[in-house]
C-alpha cells in the first residue's frame, strides 16, 4: 500500500480511524501485487517512519529498528534498541511500531507515515474496532498514540522496501544507539532503496 492508500484520521475523531475504509485497507494490503516492493518517498511535510523487529536467537533480546525520512528521501534520525526479553515475532513488530510512533511524538512530527513489512499488525492498527488478541494492549496504545498526530497513515510495504529499518533492527545486538547521521552501510543502502 503506498502512502497515500492509508486511512487519513478527522481531528475530531477521538479513536483516530475511519471506519468507512476499513474493510477497503484490509483487501488492498491483502492484495499482495498492490503491496509496493521498494521504498518510496513521503509527499512534501508529512515524515515516512519505516520500522521493524528482529529475533535473536541466541539471547533472550529483540532488536528494534526506526528510520525516519523526508520527501527528498533523507534521513532525519535513525533509531536501534535492543529489548529484552523473549516475544513473538509478532510482537517484537508492534514494539518497533510503538517506538516509530514515540519517536514523531518526541521530534513533534505532525503529519507521519508509519511504514513496515508486517501485513497483520498493520491490518490490526488499521482495523476501526478493538483488537482481542494478545497484541490488544500494545494495538489499542499505538491508536491511542496515533490519534494525537494531524495525519498518521499506516502503510504496508514489501521486506525489500524495508531494509534499512530491518538493517537497525538487526544491529541493535551489538550496537543499540540512534542519531541522524547514518553509517557507511547504511548510507549505501539509502542510496539503493528508493529505486
Amino acid at each position: 500500500m503506498s502512502h497515500g492508500q492509508g486511512l487519513r484520521r478527522p481531528r475530531s475523531q477521538s479513536h483516530g480511524f475511519l471506519i468507512a475504509h476499513g474493510s477497503w485497507v484490509i483487501s488492498a494490503m491483502t492484495a499482495s501485487k498492490s503491496i509496493p516492493a521498494s521504498w518510496s518517498p513521503p509527499k512534501l511535510g508529512e515524515v515516512k517512519l519505516n520500522f521493524d523487529g528482529a529475533l535473536f536467537a541466541s539471547s533472550s533480546e529483540v532488536g528494534l529498528g526506526v528510520i525516519a525520512r523526508d520527501s527528498a528521501g533523507a534521513c532525519i534520525w535513525w533509531k536501534s534498541v535492543c529489548k529484552q526479553g523473549m516475544y513473538e515475532p509478532e510482537m517484537v513488530e508492534a514494539f518497533a511500531a510503538r517506538e516509530a510512533i514515540l519517536l514523531a511524538l518526541r521530534f513533534g512530527w505532525r503529519r507521519i507515515i508509519i511504514e513496515g513489512d508486517s501485513a497483520n499488525l498493520l491490518l490490526k492498527l488499521s482495523a476501526p474496532s478493538p483488537d482481542c488478541s494478545v497484541l490488544g494492549p500494545i494495538v489499542r496504545d499505538i491508536k491511542l498514540l496515533a490519534s494525537g498526530f494531524d495525519q498518521c497513515l499506516f502503510s504496508l510495504v514489501r521486506r525489500s522496501g524495508n531494509k534499512i529499518a530491518h538493517c537497525l533492527a538487526r544491529r541493535a545486538s551489538v550496537f543499540a544507539s540512534e542519531g541522524s547521521c547514518v553509517s557507511p552501510e547504511l548510507s549505501k543502502l539509502l542510496f539503493l532503496e528508493p529505486d
